[in-house]
């Protein structure tokens, strides 16, 4: 098991730590890194990891993160600062995310976004949000016994006004995943061989489900990430 991040790392981490101090963190216990994403520094450290040329973001409103998937059947992923120094480092992340009332309505039921641990291109542990139909789903990347999980709750996930803080956390072989403060995911043990999701990275992902040319828009902030 390993808690750190990479020294360079570190040092973006606090200095954005102590710029967002004074707000509200969702995290159980140390937090490593904050970004409200309010100056385009901030905005900036999170990048594309894949998804392509569909995949766009701006600087929304100087005060978000915001995202489109500009065609349907796509996920679009996002690079946090924080890497693990070895493969399988324990985490947690939080996030509020919203889709956009932009979003057409032939499309926004199968539109989510989400957050992925343990994470690279190609594997992670990835809990996604979809605000139209009020459900959730945890995937493994590769997929394995007992994944994805997955439920609809109409009292815990809000449709599109307010948004959505999202919460994943993995220690050792455990999962835990929260949704506005309520625990959907408590401490699920993953069965499979750890060593098949071995990413280092720390991802926020979003996109759209349904075969179409819409777009999909939305919003993220208040992210927080640290260790469980």
């Amino acid at each position: 098991m390993n808690r750190r991040i990479t020294p360079i790392r570190v040092v973006v981490a606090i200095a954005a730590l102590t710029a967002v101090a004074s707000a509200a963190v969702a995290l159980a216990s140390i937090t490593l890194y904050g970004n409200d994403f309010d100056s385009r520094d901030k905005f900036e450290q999170v990048s594309r990891l894949g998804g392509g040329k569909p995949c766009k973001h701006s600087w929304k409103n100087h005060k978000a993160y915001g995202f489109e998937a500009r065609r349907g059947n796509i996920v679009c992923r996002l690079s946090t600062v924080v890497v693990g120094d070895a493969p399988r480092p324990d985490h947690e992340i939080s996030v509020k995310g919203k889709i956009s009332k932009a979003t057409p309505d032939a499309i926004v039921d199968d539109a989510f976004f989400g957050v992925a641990l343990r994470a690279s291109q190609n594997v992670g542990y990835e809990f996604r949000v979809f605000p139209g139909t009020q459900r959730w789903v945890l995937l493994r990347r590769p997929g394995g016994t007992g994944f994805p999980l997955d439920d609809v709750d109409h009292g815990v996930i809000r449709k599109f006004a307010r948004g959505n803080l999202i919460y994943l956390s993995v220690k050792d072989d455990l999962l835990t995943a929260k949704i506005n403060g309520e625990t959907v995911v408590d401490d699920v043990a993953d069965g499979n061989p750890l060593g098949e999701v071995d990413g280092r990275r720390v991802l926020l992902v979003y996109g759209n489900e349904a075969n179409s040319s819409n777009d999909t828009a939305g919003v993220f902030d208040i992210l927080r990430i640290g260790l469980p």
